[in-house]
Formats: structure tokens, sequence, C-alpha cells
């Protein structure tokens, strides 16, 4: 495959779909999933993602409106993290929106772009492909009655002794826990006991600017009869879970969900000077205004993406 020279121009005055529809884009595409992956799959999943972009395209609000620079550059993070897009009860991916800035701070001016969430179900498929974790257990939530005995053995390795009340007599929460199988077999534990769900909601009221007269946390936190929604613990639980690892390589366009890692530089076949359009600071980003939200671009059970700059 030879070396193609994308500017960030030409990418600009191109339509989302039209970028899909590309043929060097294509070609770019299956060859860096074939490549990172070392698959020959790569058309075959070009196809998938391809035709799961256009369904967001035809039925997301505002995603038509942003930059072919900033859709190329979601596509081609797509292919190389080899994670699908698909809808699916328990999303690896979301395409959402932001307005980013590229006038002065005195005279700002906003264009749309696009840039992916990689959800806890994402980052652990992405811990797996880099050979962090073997396996990860469901997380477990504990409820009042509930033996549940987490501790350290005479190695200072996590353990967790855990029995279910059954019948269940009690549906109040008190935590949660996951197990964790590293790939040389050993395991390890991580919980989330009733404390840290509560300072979590504190920093997510604070981050939404609320105060104790007004509660603005993630309307998960008590939507569960007042208690934190079932499936939003279990991916908190697993998102905590992987606090402790290494950093993992992710896209340009492209951060972990509740987390502000740095872009990494990365060849997306662009020429020099327009390359260097990828290696700059982050853009500043306008807050969303109450018509202006970041969409989910999919119905998620588990995880909803309420707002991409909360603090959990």
């Amino acid at each position: 495959m030879g070396k193609m020279q994308l500017k960030v121009a030409d990418l600009n005055k191109m339509s989302a779909f039209d970028i899909l529809d590309n043929p060097d884009i294509k070609e770019r595409f299956v060859g860096k999933y074939n490549q990172i992956h070392n698959s020959e799959d790569g058309e075959m999943f070009y196809e998938s993602e391809k035709y799961n972009f256009q369904k967001l395209l035809s039925t997301t609000k505002g995603l038509k409106e942003c930059t072919g620079f900033s859709v190329y550059g979601v596509f081609m993070d797509i292919a190389a993290m080899g994670l699908s897009i698909a809808p699916q009860s328990k999303p690896l991916l979301y395409v959402l929106t932001r307005n980013a800035n590229v006038g002065s701070y005195q005279q700002p001016v906003w264009e749309k772009r696009a840039h992916i969430d990689v959800s806890p179900y994402g980052e652990l498929a992405l811990r797996v492909q880099a050979g962090q974790i073997a396996h990860a257990d469901r997380p477990v939530v504990v409820y009042e009655k509930d033996t549940f005995k987490p501790g350290l053995n005479e190695y200072g390795n996590k353990y967790v002794k855990y029995e279910a009340q059954v019948p269940r007599t009690s549906n109040v929460i008190t935590g949660s826990f996951i197990g964790l199988t590293r790939p040389d077999g050993t395991k390890d534990f991580y919980w989330m006991m009733e404390g840290e769900i509560e300072r979590l909601k504190k920093a997510s009221n604070k981050q939404n600017k609320g105060n104790q007269k007004e509660d603005k946390s993630n309307a998960l936190y008590s939507s569960n009869d007042g208690q934190i929604d079932i499936g939003f613990l279990e991916a908190k639980t697993l998102k905590h879970s992987l606090m402790t690892f290494p950093k993992i390589r992710i896209g340009q366009f492209t951060k972990l969900q509740q987390f502000d890692d740095e872009p990494k530089p990365a060849d997306y076949g662009l020429g020099e000077e327009d390359q260097s359009e990828l290696n700059k600071a982050k853009p500043e980003v306008e807050p969303f205004g109450a018509d202006d939200q970041p969409e989910e671009t999919h119905e998620a059970e588990t995880v909803q993406v309420q707002d991409e700059n909360e603090i959990f």
C-alpha cells in the first residue's frame, strides 16, 4: 500500500458520508487494521463499521455537522482500536460531538467535532488486547445482609469471601466488587463500598455546579428508588478496578470515559504540515447548553453518557 498524503483542508471539504465512502480512506483503514491487529479481516471490519457509522449519521443530530477531519480521525481511531461502535447492551465505544474553539479567547470561533468515548467495557477490551488482563468477572453488587469479607492474605494479595443471602430480604445496596484475572493466572479484586459511592456522587454534583441544596449529580446515582442504578454501579466498579493498570494507547480523537488522558501522536496518513494539527494541545471546549448536549449515539442499557466532562 502506497503512502497517501491527506490534507486537513481537503478532508474538511468532504461530508461525513463522503469520508466513509472515499476509496483512499478505505485503503488506509483496512491497512491500519490489518497491520495493528495482525489480521486479514480489515475489509470486513471496514464494511461493518462503515455501516454502523452511516446509521449513526442518519439518526444522530449534530454528527453530520462535524468537520470531515474529525470524522476521519474518529474512523481511523476505530480501525486502530479494533472495537465496534455497533449498538449493544454494553457499548464499547460512543461517538459524540463537542464544540471546539478554533479562534482566540477574545474572538472565539466554534466548530463541531466528532470524538470517541471509550466505555469501561471498551477499556477492558483494550487492556485484554494489550495483555494486561486475561479476564474480568462480571461485577457483583452487594446487598445488606449478604456476607462480604474482603481482605489481604499473608502474601499481600487481595481476596474476597462473599455469600449472597438467598432468598434476599433487603434491596439496600452496600457495595460492589469485581474479580480480575491477570495473564499469569493470579487473581486480583477491587471493591467499592457505600462511602466511595457517596464520594463519587458528591464529586459529580460538584462538577455539575450543584450544592447541598440543589443536587445536580448524574441522575443514575439515585434512579434506583433513591439508590444508584445497578448497571451504572457495575460499570463504575469495572472502570475503577482498571485505574491501577498502566496507561493504554488510544487515538487522537478518543478518550477513556471519565478520564482526560493526553492524546498520543499517531500516523493518520497526513502530510507533515497537517500532521502537526493532530499533535497540538487539546482545543478549548465550549460547555454544552441545554439544547446542545452531547448525544448518546445509540441506546445503552448499562452505561449512559450524560455529560462528557463529568468527574466520577
